[in-house]
């Protein structure tokens, strides 16, 4: 039977101390719930509960007892290659491997990391060839080492006898690496640390995926001398994320980048209005979460600095010293030096709330300990102290009062399970456990003003005040020693991403994120064929037209961008004309939602570096439109002259270059043709054009050209085929009659009239106006019954957009920086979402989300529509976006 195992031990807290543990025993059972019998326990035995599949996806158990190991002391990184469920895709029923890679542990196997290299037993020790492990030792780098394999409870190495380029391909493939760049080693380029040989003569032919598919000599034998190891050296999927060192520069306001000795570095773009002054890394959704002292938010980002995301805006007397995310459950916590507070909100900027708000005096840094929800925090006031509490807030308890002046970081060793601390005031770095016992001083440095700490392996990471650089001491409080260069300004934190295991039962990698991985299609005589790009970490790339580009990976670009799957094919190649290094995605089947599911996103050939041709796509020929796109938004990119379609399921979009400059779009399903207008600054006049949603055919005026005009907004009535429009110079708003192209002015000697919206049900339009008093307005189509919908707390009211169904109304206002919504008669009023760092400008809704555009950031912003989970919506493409229109059948 193929199967895999995916194990997760129930009881993983360190060295066991139980002598007589009871446990369930079943093997291969349906369910967990159906097993009954009992089993006694050794004493250095642990309960653990195993999923199985078998070769039809089907799930079974078993459940026993399972020897405890413990990790030595590793100095060489040592990976282990560790196996994730097979997926069954639909169409082919063909099962894949998954795989990725995990670092040693150092206390327990909570994980089945298979970390101790002396081991003579091991709980999931196979018989079979299908469940083997692959490590990578005395390698330099992660990425590199001699190959060892684990068979009958014991790790041998490989003899590099016939060791051939396809066998380390299928190695670094299996340890979750690329493929294709994988190179095999022999026994002079790394020094052995074994001499026990497990494989001998192995030939792995070209389609072979596993290192157990090839020819090999029996088990143990083998004719090879000792220093003749088998290795490889890997290439990583991507920029690795792993074992690297965050660093905040608070007087450059930057973000740094670096490996884990500071031997090179990379400042993370970010926005030049904000600046931070505490931020804490999310391995699991590559993301920085920092506050922003200047405009006093709470706001993530991803690693690259791209995909901007306010989680909440403070109160303006707020003063976050600490901030800690826990990435198991999703949740950010954080100490508010400024109101005497410790709160927490969702990731997702939902319930935000304070879990601790009295008797606090100054709090400072904070950590947590997800496997148990508890909060740990440092408090500087009358009397400076540290303290832990659950995370609701029950549960407080002093961990430490004395001997402390101002302890300023803390930080968790999820492996020693004990607390790291420093006091700025008495200059010391200090540990305890997490009761608060056993405290110890590390390093006590009269001359430094200690600030900021993370703990990495057997040495502490610290920052000092003054110091131009960052430090390291081992935990025995030996070894003083700067690391990487002392040319930095104001470092006030440092923090680790540990590869491997942080968190009991959590593990980080390399992941390749659909959410953030977007394709374009760029529109060569049409936007529905054409060159396709990629956004993968941070930016762009070409895809290579090789040999397995083909009719299976067009169909899921162009599904990707909103077509039917069926009419996509691949067309011909187009020639390389720029320096980005190009993509090759392997392994479609065709019915994918998104590229990054193509094959296992550690087997993809991501990295090219030859390519002469980028691979184009025809999504959907002229004469087979007769299909309704829907889900999209689409707007006017100005600094590029672009006309973007984005698919809203994916966040990827074409683009084709239109002569005009538009300042408002809108869209007609019944004949999938657009609508916007152009304003010439020149001669002072607007006009009014229609052009086909997808082929680029020639744009044709359907009103006059109006002088002295400026056209501002456009609202679209399908069901009486009308446009309405605020002419901001001849302070009115007009009609347009899509039939015969007749116009009327309904409503003139307006204020300042900006954006507008209809209420298709009602027949009415809404509108609002800047001028001497600011207020949003509607009335009827006709004119007729106008009257005031909002007057008060209005600055600079912008983009509106009216739910019909709902009877709601939802605007943005530039002068107070919020969006807000209320019934379409003006009552039951409230705001949604603020952001102090904004510049709202054009809003629109579907049935699930409120999309805007921002004159101070480069991309389109989007929300839910109770104003959570901020994020921008695509990639950072769009520095002047005009006109924003998005079509949701269900809503439209």
């Amino acid at each position: 039977m193929f199967h895999i195992a995916t194990v997760l031990l129930l009881l993983c807290y360190g060295p066991l101390t139980v002598t007589s543990l009871t446990c369930l025993q079943c093997p291969n059972v349906n369910s967990t719930s159906s097993c009954k019998a009992h089993v006694t326990c050794a004493a250095d035995e642990h309960c653990y509960t195993e999923k199985r599949y078998t070769s039809s996806l089907s799930e079974y158990y078993s459940m026993g007892c399972v020897k405890s190991l413990y990790c030595p002391q590793i100095d060489n990184d040592v990976l282990v290659g560790k196996r994730f469920p097979l997926r069954k895709d639909t169409e082919t029923d063909l099962l894949r491997r998954e795989s990725s890679c995990f670092k040693c542990c150092s206390s327990d196997n909570c994980n089945l990391f298979f970390c101790d290299l002396t081991a003579t037993e091991n709980p999931e020790a196979s018989t079979t060839d299908t469940e083997l492990d692959l490590r990578l030792v005395d390698g330099f780098t992660k990425y590199e080492g001699n190959v060892e394999v684990f068979h009958s409870n014991r790790w041998g190495a490989i003899c590099d006898d016939d060791w051939s380029d396809t066998s380390a391909e299928i190695v670094c493939s299996m340890l979750g690496f690329q493929r294709w760049s994988a190179r095999p080693t022999n026994g002079n380029e790394f020094h052995s640390s074994s001499s026990f040989y497990w494989l001998d003569d192995v030939l792995c032919p070209p389609s072979a995926t596993t290192l157990w598919t090839c020819a090999h000599k029996p088990w143990g034998q083998h004719n090879c001398l000792a220093g003749k190891n088998a290795g490889v050296k890997c290439y990583p999927m991507f920029p690795p994320k792993d074992d690297i060192i965050f660093l905040l520069d608070t007087q450059l306001r930057q973000f740094i980048k670096a490996d884990i000795n500071l031997t090179t570095y990379e400042v993370i773009p970010t926005d030049i209005q904000y600046n931070p002054s505490t931020f804490d890394y999310d391995p699991s959704g590559g993301r920085i979460y920092f506050f922003d002292n200047l405009y006093k938010q709470l706001l993530s980002m991803r690693i690259d600095g791209s995909g901007l995301s306010v989680i909440q805006q403070l109160d303006y007397n707020s003063d976050v010293s600490g901030i800690a995310v826990d990435a198991v459950n999703d949740i950010v916590f954080y100490s508010d030096n400024g109101l005497d507070v410790i709160a927490a909100i969702n990731v997702d900027g939902s319930n935000h709330r304070y879990v601790i708000s009295s008797s606090l005096n100054s709090p400072r840094s904070v950590a947590l300990l997800p496997e148990s929800k508890k909060i740990f925090w440092t408090e500087w006031g009358v009397l400076p102290k540290i303290e832990t509490a659950n995370y609701d807030g029950t549960g407080r308890t002093l961990l430490a009062t004395t001997n402390l002046k101002w302890p300023t970081s803390l930080t968790i060793d999820y492996t020693e399970r004990r607390l790291y601390f420093v006091d700025g005031g008495l200059r010391t770095i200090e540990s305890m456990d997490l009761g608060g016992s056993f405290r110890r001083v590390i390093l006590h440095d009269p001359a430094a003003h200690l600030f900021s700490l993370d703990v990495f392996s057997d040495s502490i990471y610290f920052t000092a005040l003054g110091k131009s650089g960052a430090y390291k001491v081992k935990k025995d409080g030996t070894g003083v020693s700067p690391i990487g260069p002392q040319d930095f300004s104001l470092l006030s934190q440092i923090k680790f991403n540990k590869y491997g295991t942080d968190y009991r039962g959590y593990t980080t990698g390399v992941h390749r994120n659909s959410s953030e991985t977007f394709v374009r299609l760029d529109g060569r005589t049409d936007s529905a064929s054409g060159s396709v790009s990629v956004f993968v970490h941070g930016q762009w790339r070409d895809v290579c037209d090789d040999t397995t580009w083909d009719n299976r990976e067009a169909q899921v670009v162009c599904s990707m961008l909103g077509f039917q799957r069926q009419e996509a094919q691949r067309d011909l190649g187009v020639q390389v004309t720029n320096r980005v290094t190009p993509l090759n995605i392997t392994n479609c089947l065709g019915s994918e939602k998104h590229l990054a599911e193509c094959g296992a996103p550690e087997e993809g050939k991501w990295n090219l570096l030859n390519c002469t041709n980028k691979a184009t796509v025809v999504c959907s020929s002229p004469q087979h439109l007769a299909f309704k796109l829907d889900n999209f938004l689409i707007f006017f990119n100005s600094s590029t002259r672009d006309f973007i379609r984005m698919d809203l399921n994916t966040n990827s979009y074409t683009r084709k270059n239109i002569a005009d400059t538009m300042t408002s779009v809108v869209y007609d399903p019944l004949n999938q043709f657009i609508y916007y207008n152009v304003v010439n600054k020149v001669t002072n006049t607007s006009v009014i054009k229609s052009n086909d949603l997808i082929t680029r055919g020639s744009s044709v005026a359907i009103s006059s050209t109006i002088s002295g005009s400026d056209i501002n907004s456009l609202a679209i009535d399908t069901n009486l085929h009308a446009i309405f429009y605020t002419d901001v110079k001849k302070k009115l708003i007009g009609a347009l009659s899509m039939s015969d192209n007749s116009s009327r002015v309904v409503l003139s000697g307006l204020d300042e009239p900006r954006y507008m919206a209809v209420d298709k049900l009602d027949r009415t339009i809404f509108w609002t106006e800047w001028g001497p008093v600011p207020k949003i307005e509607k009335a009827n189509y006709d004119g007729t019954n106008r009257r005031l919908v909002a007057t008060t707390g209005l600055r600079k009211p912008n983009g509106i957009a009216v739910d019909s169904k709902a009877k709601l109304v939802y605007f943005c206002d530039a002068g107070t920086n919020s969006i807000e919504v209320m019934s379409t008669d003006g009552n039951n009023r409230w705001v949604l979402f603020t952001d102090y760092s904004s510049n709202f400008d054009s809003l629109t809704i579907t049935s699930k989300y409120i999309f805007y555009s921002d004159k101070n950031k480069r991309s389109i912003m989007r929300l839910n529509r109770d104003g959570t989970n901020h994020r921008s919506a695509g990639p950072p493409d769009f520095p002047q976006v005009t006109g924003l229109y998005a079509f949701d059948s269900i809503l439209n």
